[in-house]
């Protein structure tokens, strides 16, 4: 009897946090679509209101998310690189850098399949153009693509 009872009350909390969760996602129009993955050992920080993220995101970095942001299917947010300064040792023991914080300030477009490297802040009113691969931060309101991503003009 005392099993059933912990796990009607497991049960219930489950679905009371994730009510609570899907509550303030209302609140703040935040919509998370289907195969959202995040690691384990990440966290994603959404501060802002109006949050779109597409199908099949991955976050593999610390990402925190302002207000106004548009994250298109498949874009991965990825953390540090393996260390691979040494060739003498094997690559899966090589351990990692320490990993760097992503932003994504307010008023933000990330396009199809673009992956965001670790460090990065995309900028306020800034494009980030489907495939591309941001490896540094630009101005605000810039319109960057390619790989890696360049500059294609500012917004201004």
């Amino acid at each position: 009897m005392i099993h059933y009872l912990v796990l009607v009350k497991r049960l219930l909390q489950k679905v009371f946090n994730s009510f609570l969760v899907r509550e303030n996602c209302i609140k703040k129009n935040i919509l998370i679509s289907k195969g959202f993955n995040k690691s384990r050992k990440n966290t994603i920080r959404l501060v802002g209101s109006n949050i779109y993220f597409g199908k099949n995101c991955h976050v593999g970095a610390n990402v925190t998310v302002s207000s106004f942001v548009m994250v298109a299917s498949n874009v991965s947010f990825v953390g540090s690189d393996h260390d691979i300064s040494n060739p003498d040792e094997v690559m899966f023991y090589s351990g990692r850098a320490e990993m760097r914080d992503i932003f994504l300030e307010d008023n933000v477009w990330i396009g199809h399949g673009a992956i965001v490297m670790d460090g990065v802040s995309v900028l306020e009113g800034s494009v980030v153009a489907a495939g591309s691969v941001v490896t540094k931060t630009f101005p605000k309101y810039s319109i960057i693509g390619g790989n890696p991503a360049k500059l294609i003009r500012s917004r201004l």
